[in-house]
């Protein structure tokens, strides 16, 4: 009889523990939003993944053929890694707009954040006409 009430407090125990590295898990998840983390002579800068999205899908609206684009950023040992996902208008070469998108935003980020982008990967979801957009 003592012995149930030692594995149950026990139990207890476990099961607190586990729902409190649960919850700070979940909050840990909503405080990386911060792509970057620079540190220069002047101090820390920090660079969310909002404003280097933003910066992509800047450079995707000047690519000749792409029509509608979603990304997505992750840090990878002081590199970003990008995934683009885009519809292209029809008539326009697979191979040769992925590396224009590849280029333009390597060069681009580079430049304007001075952080080494990593991979981009590029999924071509499909081929719309200018009057259809739809990006799930």
């Amino acid at each position: 009889l003592d012995y149930k009430w030692y594995i149950f407090a026990i139990a207890l125990l476990l099961i607190l523990v586990n729902i409190k590295f649960m919850i700070s898990a979940v909050h840990e998840r909503k405080d990386r939003k911060f792509a970057i983390v620079k540190y220069t002579e002047d101090g820390q800068v920090n660079i969310s993944n909002d404003t280097i999205k933003s910066l992509v899908l800047k450079t995707l609206s000047q690519i000749r053929g792409v029509k509608e684009s979603k990304v997505f950023i992750r840090p990878n040992n002081g590199k970003i890694d990008i995934l683009v996902k885009s519809y292209i208008i029809p008539d326009v070469k697979i191979p040769e707009i992925v590396k224009t998108i590849q280029d333009d935003i390597k060069s681009y980020i580079e430049s304007v954040v001075e952080i080494p982008v990593g991979e981009i990967i590029v999924y071509v979801l499909d081929i719309v006409q200018n009057n259809k957009m739809h990006l799930e």
